[in-house]
C-alpha cells in the first residue's frame, strides 16, 4: 500500500536488505515514500513494511525497515531457500 491504495506488482529480486517491484502497470512513487507490501511466498502472506528508495518506469526499489518485528520472519525465510 502506498498513499492509501493498493497496487499489483511482483517482486523480481529479494534480500535482507531490500527488493526490486516490478509494476503490472506503470506508476510513478517518490523516493522516500513508505510502502506496506503483502508478500506472498505460497508457504506465508505476511506484511513487511519499508521505504521506496528509487523508481524507473516499470518499477522502483524498496528498502525493508529492519526494526519492524515481521523483518525476522523475511529474515528466516530468506536463510531457509535453498537450490534444487
Amino acid at each position: 500500500m502506498v498513499r492509501d491504495h493498493w497496487y499489483k506488482g511482483s517482486i523480481r529480486n529479494i534480500s535482507q536488505g531490500g527488493a526490486y517491484i516490478l509494476l503490472h502497470r506503470q506508476k510513478k512513487f517518490s523516493p522516500g515514500e513508505d510502502i506496506l507490501l503483502v508478500v506472498d511466498l505460497r508457504v506465508v502472506l505476511d506484511q513487511i513494511k519499508g521505504k521506496i528508495i528509487w523508481n524507473r518506469s516499470h518499477g522502483f526499489g524498496v528498502a525493508f525497515d529492519t526494526s519492524e518485528p515481521d523483518f525476522s520472519k523475511l529474515k528466516a525465510l530468506l536463510a531457509a531457500r535453498c537450490l534444487f
